[in-house]
């Protein structure tokens, strides 16, 4: 898992990472501009699977359930 925020204050983002003690990476994109293959977040959350190549696999905006994560990610493992 890696987190991406969209909010516009990086400091912001920060103290509230620390405050909640997540366990995983979080990525700050506030430019919507930069060439990552992610296109226009418009909303939240918005999920990406990325593949073992690197690429976006899948996308989904709103909320995911675990059977649908696990019908996208779990042939990706194979």
């Amino acid at each position: 898992i890696v987190a991406m925020s969209i909010d516009e204050d990086q400091d912001e983002l920060a103290k509230h990472a620390q405050e909640k003690k997540f366990g995983f990476p979080i990525a700050w994109r506030w430019d919507d501009k930069t060439d990552d293959n992610f296109g226009d977040i418009i909303g939240t959350p918005t999920l990406y699977v990325v593949d073992k190549a690197g690429k976006v696999a899948w996308m989904k905006r709103g909320r995911v359930t675990p059977e649908q994560l696990a019908a996208v990610v779990e042939p990706l493992l194979k």
